[in-house]
């Protein structure tokens, strides 16, 4: 996961700054993916014990556990679908009063309670399966962390690279995201720094990120990090059976949870 290359931390200030780039902390599926789902069910034979795992559980919750936030939206959409459907079955069972035309009859009219029948099925089974999805995925998390195959590490961030972006929901209510990669120096437990490169994160519009005097390169092979320049620090989430060779920044820590690693290596760990 990270370079053999290390620095010790002689002249880095006490306090670890935490990074201003509005990065979303939500989880990556690359943490935790599918095919990895029976090797990381067993203990991992080297658990961490700096500490962090202590402090990230006392902090809570632990990494996995499902936000409400997450199925939000699915659970609205699943209840509309719900819905559709009841009004729909109350209309075949005439609930609604005697029919004014019989279904036997051809006409554009007789197929609306058809099609609205089978929108509301849709509804409930796309939100369904999101809901499912979410669960799935949280519940790989837990169990990698669990048994030791995710751990986490304070993370100073170098010069973004910007990636790409994406435009997602309805025209009265799109919104972008804006995707990057990034150099760390991975803070480890005696000290030292080690290179790393990050996963694909989101970040702030790098417009407004320019405007605070974020650090972005215009490319990944001149990205630079160092403790003069960079981009304040966070917590990175690594596999610890070298499956990934990247870093994660969205790591499924809360905000609370990464300010509590942050302060315990800087009580800690940095000398």
């Amino acid at each position: 996961m990270v370079d053999a290359t290390l620095w010790r931390m002689d002249h880095t200030p006490l306090q670890l700054s935490r990074t201003q780039c509005g990065i979303s902390l939500n989880a990556t599926p690359r943490l935790a993916p599918k095919e990895q789902r029976a090797h990381d069910a067993q203990p991992s034979p080297r658990m961490d014990n700096s500490g962090l795992r202590e402090v990230i559980e006392e902090a809570g919750p632990q990494p996995g556990r499902l936000k409400l936030s997450d199925l939000a939206v699915w659970v609205i959409i699943g209840l509309v679908g719900l819905f559709m459907c009841n009004m729909t079955f109350s209309f075949f069972a005439g609930d609604f009063g005697p029919p004014r035309f019989s279904f036997s009859d051809i006409g554009i009219f007789s197929l609306i309670p058809i099609i609205l029948c089978f929108l509301s099925a849709t509804f409930v089974a796309v939100s369904l399966w999101n809901i499912l999805k979410e669960i799935g995925k949280a519940r790989r998390l837990r169990t990698a962390w669990r048994n030791g195959w995710v751990e986490y590490r304070p993370a100073l961030i170098g010069e973004l690279v910007y990636l790409r972006s994406k435009t997602e929901g309805p025209d009265d209510r799109e919104r972008t995201y804006f995707y990057y990669s990034a150099p760390l120096m991975i803070l480890q437990p005696d000290g030292t720094l080690a290179k790393a490169m990050s996963g694909e994160f989101r970040a702030n519009n790098p417009n407004w990120l320019r405007s605070r005097g974020a650090a972005l390169a215009e490319g990944s092979r001149i990205a630079t990090v160092d403790t003069a320049n960079n981009n304040g620090w966070t917590v990175a989430a690594y596999r610890t059976d070298g499956t990934s060779s990247e870093a994660e920044l969205s790591n499924g820590l809360t905000g609370r949870q990464v300010d509590a690693v942050l302060h315990f290596a800087e009580q800690h760990w940095v000398r």
